[in-house]
Formats: C-alpha cells, structure tokens, sequence
C-alpha cells in the first residue's frame, strides 16, 4: 500500500473520496436529510406531559422561582378550587424538544432546554445542508452525535437488556435499532469522506488548482487508493 510522501516537508491536508463515488455519497446524504429533517421538525410539536415528567417540564420552563405572594394577597381557596389546581399540575403541554431536555437533565448534563434546541436545529438545518453539501463534514459530525445519542437513550436500554435481546426485540424498536446505526454509518461516512463532486463544497471548496494537480499526479501513480 502506498503512503503519501511529503514534499517540501508538507503533507496534503485530506484526500477527498474518488469522483467515482460521487453518486453514493449524494444517496447517503439524501437519506440522512431525510430521516433527521423529520424527526427534528416533530421536536417543535406540542405534546402533553404528564405526572412528574409535567413537574420537571414546568421547573425547565420557569427556571427562576416565582416571588413570594405577599401575606396580604392570599386569598382562602374552597376544596374544588385546591383539587382543579392540583389537575392542572398534574399535566402540561410543552414542545417536544422537552423530552430530549429531561434525558439530558437525567444525564447530568447542565443547561438541557439550550442543548435540546441545540439538538432540534442541528437535525433541522444540518440535514437540509448536508443534502445540498454545504460545510457537510461539520453538519455530519453533528448528525453523529444525535444518532448515537439517540441510540444510547431509545435503543441501548432494549440491547442490554439480555445477551440476546438482537433476535427477541418486538419489530418495531428491531427496525429502530437498524435505522439508528444505519444513519451512524452514513454520516460516518460522510464525515470521513465528504460529500463527493456533487455538492457546494466541492464547487467552493474544492482546493488551489496546484492542490489538485498534486492529487491529481498522485492518483496517476496510484497513490490514492
């Protein structure tokens, strides 16, 4: 196997995936664009949220506590005014992404409303970008990290569960655990490979002409493999 050789004491930054792959890496971003913009889209729905989930909603929403009612404004409630605020607690209706918050809240992790939005418009606007290739090996990264940490929150659980939890998972959470490495690989690949010849950053990227003669050179000799 040949190995790039420096010249000058100077070693090519990357070597971009052969033209001929081109086609692939445009169906791998297609696909990737179209299993996050979905998902990240439903993050903005409004859903109810109820029992302590709805508690822990409402505490990530109003971070800061309420002033004290002064002694003065407290009024006597009757019983039904008590049990219908009680009802009202009991559930709330808050935006998706809130669910991603509270399993990086259980995670440890601090500020999860702002990592969950983070999460929401990294699915959102890097999978549109990634489809037309613009800043694709950034965006894939991105992608990366939400699948994975998709994976260790809806998936993991089920395959640990036993050393043979692969052939006994129900269907559905099966196609979700093939669909959740399957966007792994792809944007794996893609960040390693970038987004071939049909996209943005190989027109406004592609690199100094001496560059790409130098690639091109060593392609002939069979350099690039």
């Amino acid at each position: 196997m040949h190995r790039h050789q420096p010249r000058n004491g100077v070693l090519p930054l990357a070597v971009k995936a052969p033209l001929g792959m081109s086609p692939a890496l445009l169906l791998a971003r297609i696909v990737l664009f179209l299993a996050f913009l979905p998902v990240g889209l439903s993050q903005l729905g409004e859903v109810d949220f109820t029992g302590e989930d709805a508690a822990r909603v409402e505490r990530l929403m109003n971070p800061i506590p309420a002033q004290p009612t002064p002694v003065t404004e407290v009024s006597l409630q009757t019983d039904e005014m008590v049990s219908e605020d009680v009802a009202t607690k009991d559930s709330i209706k808050a935006r998706r992404l809130y669910a991603i918050a509270l399993h990086i809240e259980s995670a440890g992790l601090g500020s999860p409303v702002l990592f969950a939005w983070i999460t929401v418009l990294v699915a959102v606007i890097g999978s549109g970008l990634i489809l037309i290739g613009v800043l694709s090996r950034v965006w894939a990264f991105g992608l990366v990290i939400l699948a994975a940490g998709d994976f260790m929150i809806g998936s993991m659980p089920e395959v640990s569960a036993s050393t043979f939890a692969l052939f006994s998972m129900p269907t559905e959470i099966f196609n979700t655990f093939i669909a959740q490495i399957g966007t792994f690989a792809l944007a794996v690949i893609i960040l390693l490979c970038g987004p071939g010849g049909l996209s943005l950053d190989r027109l406004l990227f592609g690199g100094h002409a001496s560059r790409r003669a130098y690639l091109a050179e060593d392609d002939e000799d069979g350099m690039i493999e």
